[in-house]
């Protein structure tokens, strides 16, 4: 068999953890350096939880015993090589799209995106090129927590889908430039229907930026001086990942999400 790490382990097991378990999951994350002279009484005050609920967890993740859970932990700590200069450079590059990103997006004003999402009767979400594959998982995410989402990245769809929308339905457009112009077409056959249009753009003086109803910004990486590196949607899907994370706030949302991923685990589609 195999070997597998505490976070293969983990991911395998994790729509099947008890609310206690997960507890167990999230403290051990943070605190793996600092398990080996914990037993596991000492480990269950900490987090605050019971030692029997840390064997359960420890068995579900097909440790023989807390021991062994501590001990293969300990190893994988001692083997973890450093990484490599170009791992380390491009792992600063995102830390420095994330950082910029985490400074432009407003909690308060996503808010009001959630209460738009849980109101709108269909939703569509299109983008073309990188913007496309972007489109896709958000509209993935949208469909899997039982929101009436889909995604559309061919331009003469968009184009005809738009023609179909009314004031009760949204449409997100993801588009770093906010010109492309067959999302200018789809976005101004969409306001005539009178749909709400929410855009996800990295130009604030773009198209799509003043005809939508609210528009959400990412950061830009031109500003990283390496020509080499190219990731022009990091700061997108950092954004939808906060959304999604918010939206699963909700009880329902987060029910109908864990409900559809049991039955996908089950299986085998990630």
């Amino acid at each position: 068999m195999n070997y597998q790490s505490f976070r293969m382990r983990l991911q395998k097991a994790e729509m099947n953890l008890s609310k206690s378990e997960h507890a167990v999951a999230s403290y051990v994350l943070r605190h793996e350096k600092e398990l080996a002279p914990l037993s596991i009484t000492e480990l269950a005050e900490k987090i605050p939880t019971s030692p029997s609920t840390i064997t359960r967890f420890c068995q579900r993740l097909n440790y023989r015993n807390f021991i062994e859970f501590k001990t293969l932990i300990e190893g994988e700590l001692r083997d973890c090589d450093m990484p490599s200069d170009s791992i380390a450079t491009i792992t600063s590059f995102y830390e420095e799209v994330l950082l910029e990103s985490s400074k432009i997006i407003k909690e308060k004003q996503l808010l009001q995106f959630i209460s738009d999402i849980k109101w709108a009767k269909k939703i569509l979400v299109i983008g073309i090129g990188s913007s496309g594959l972007t489109a896709i998982e958000f509209s993935v995410r949208l469909a899997r927590m039982g929101i009436n989402a889909q995604s559309i990245t061919d331009s003469y769809n968009m184009v005809a889908q738009s023609c179909l929308l009314s004031a009760d339905d949204m449409l997100i457009v993801i588009s770093n430039s906010g010109e492309t112009s067959e999302i200018v077409e789809a976005v101004k056959i969409a306001a005539k229907q009178g749909a709400n249009i929410q855009a996800i753009t990295k130009h604030k003086d773009s198209f799509l930026a003043k005809t939508a109803n609210n528009a959400y910004l990412t950061s830009q990486s031109f500003y990283i001086s390496d020509e080499k590196f190219f990731n022009d949607q990091l700061s997108s899907l950092f954004l939808i990942d906060v959304i999604t994370y918010l939206l699963l706030n909700e009880e329902l949302y987060s029910k109908n999400y864990q409900s559809t991923m049991k039955v996908l685990l089950k299986r085998n589609i990630f």
